[in-house]
């Protein structure tokens, strides 16, 4: 647990230590927020019964009845940001505590966030955040090896529509830091530089488990405001991953 955590908490040092640093005659303003919700998550999948097919390694059969997934989370929910004439913080930690009624098993999800933004010049702003997500996700087509997205989405490789036996619930982890510099030379005008990395790691690897996947992102925009109604704005990315792929032998 603390290596996953361990780019989480180095970035958070940096955010406080790097934007923050308190000045004398500066005036902030300070709220801390803080919650709880309680979800209950349910999904059924059923299909008619099904013979065992002797041509096949596979026994069909048992994969007759019905499959459902119940869970009920906990979370708490804490929140604060600091702000300035210059800067601003924000800390959010939303920890899940998640029990699957179906398999009697407990796990906890984890949503964590910081970011923080700063003006060196009346110009010039930089930008930090970082964000840890662990949690499962459901996945309504299985097919060969296939992993969770940053965003949560599903990766679909087979056009089949019908239900797969396999629930697809897979439980996996994400970490996602972002920094950008921009520069406003104009009015409604400027130059922004972004850097981006995000981590996918799943629980489930080995043999027919789920791909993991490094990505990095550097991006490059431009707004340029011409008229009051006329503004163009140029977009261009530079994207490389590093795909593990996992394959039976």
């Amino acid at each position: 647990m603390s290596v996953k955590f361990y780019v989480t908490r180095i970035s958070v040092g940096v955010i406080c230590l790097a934007f923050l640093s308190p000045l004398v005659s500066s005036a902030r303003e300070n709220s801390l927020t803080g919650g709880m919700s309680v979800s209950y998550d349910y999904n059924t999948r059923s299909k008619d019964k099904i013979a065992d097919d002797p041509a096949t390694s596979v026994d069909e059969s048992l994969q007759n009845g019905d499959r459902n997934y119940r869970s009920i989370t906990i979370t708490p929910l804490v929140k604060f940001i600091s702000r300035s004439e210059r800067d601003s913080l924000e800390l959010r930690s939303a920890p899940g505590l998640k029990y699957d009624i179906r398999e009697s098993e407990t796990n906890w999800d984890y949503d964590l966030y910081a970011g923080a933004d700063r003006f060196f010049t009346k110009a010039w702003q930089i930008r930090l955040s970082d964000s840890y997500v662990k949690t499962d996700y459901f996945q309504t087509s299985f097919s060969g090896n296939q992993g969770a997205t940053d965003s949560g989405e599903n990766v679909v490789t087979s056009g089949s529509d019908e239900l797969s036996p396999d629930l697809g619930r897979r439980r996996y982890w994400t970490n996602t830091l972002s920094l950008f510099s921009d520069y406003t030379y104009w009015e409604d005008s400027l130059f922004q530089v972004g850097v981006n990395y995000v981590a996918l790691r799943n629980d489930d690897t080995g043999v027919n488990g789920y791909d993991d996947y490094d990505r990095y992102t550097l991006s490059l925009r431009n707004e340029h405001r011409f008229t009051s109604i006329w503004k163009t704005i140029t977009d261009l990315s530079f994207v490389r991953g590093n795909l593990i792929q996992l394959t039976s032998p």
